[in-house]
């Protein structure tokens, strides 16, 4: 960092004392959690498929002493009998951009570890098979990736092509989808190191420890532990149903005029 960074006080924030940082309890951790909470403006915004109780936290417990609260609720997890198709042209874009919505369901437990890795397979990195058909074999794009909304109950596949080959690209978007009720081994494999380097990584913050915390204290997710385990005894079989619960519900294209 020290060769990185030419100014000394540009790597403050990656200084860590480890003496210190060793002293840390988790009780600590919280009690500077809720003081940040307390002493902040701060919007909320719910998102999703969501149980009353979590209104009814927010309501009892994140009294902002900001006379500027505001508490905003809203309800994002449509459902379509119909997928919705819109293209849009604008100028100043030099690619096309495509940007397809799947309907999941609300995922807890288990099923937001199949997700998990059912994400990665089809669209997390260089071994993901958008990236590598799209990419690497057809050569449409830099970049293409998928992310899923736990909340919000949606998947989600971005990328950006060339006007010309939007059409192409889509139909090797929907093909790879398809395809998921066929994986490897290897795929698998490979999927269970990602999800489990990231359960090592979260004690690498505090951000990472909070909102875990923040996941298992308010949003149903379950012991970090029984995750891992899960993880590692998850089944080609699992994974693959998890193809049947993602339903294309948008596909949106954003042109560049000619």
């Amino acid at each position: 960092l020290d060769s990185f960074f030419e100014n000394p006080l540009d790597n403050v924030k990656f200084h860590v004392e480890d003496e210190i940082v060793d002293t840390i309890t988790m009780k600590q951790i919280e009690d500077k959690y809720n003081e940040i909470i307390n002493n902040s403006n701060i919007d909320v915004f719910l998102l999703g498929d969501y149980d009353d109780k979590w209104i009814e936290y927010i309501d009892k417990n994140l009294k902002f002493k900001s006379i500027n609260k505001e508490l905003n609720y809203y309800v994002c997890n449509p459902i379509t009998d119909k997928v919705k198709t819109k293209i849009e042209t604008k100028k100043g874009i030099n690619q096309a951009q495509i940007y397809n919505i799947y309907n999941i369901p609300k995922l807890v437990g288990k099923d937001r570890v199949l997700m998990g890795l059912y994400r990665i397979i089809i669209g997390v990195g260089h071994s993901s098979r958008l990236f590598d058909i799209v990419r690497e074999k057809h050569h449409l794009c830099y970049d293409i990736h998928g992310s899923f909304g736990t909340y919000s109950c949606n998947y989600y596949i971005y990328t950006g092509v060339d006007n010309d080959n939007v059409d192409k690209a889509k139909e090797l978007i929907a093909e790879i989808v398809d395809s998921m009720n066929n994986i490897t081994d290897e795929e698998l494999d490979i999927a269970k190191n990602r999800l489990l380097n990231s359960y090592e990584s979260i004690y690498d913050s505090l951000d990472g420890i909070y909102n875990r915390l923040f996941g298992e204290l308010l949003l149903d997710r379950i012991p970090l532990d029984e995750e891992i385990e899960i993880t590692k005894n998850a089944t080609k079989e699992e994974v693959m149903k998890v193809k049947d619960n993602v339903i294309l519900n948008t596909e949106y294209v954003l042109k560049g005029e000619e």
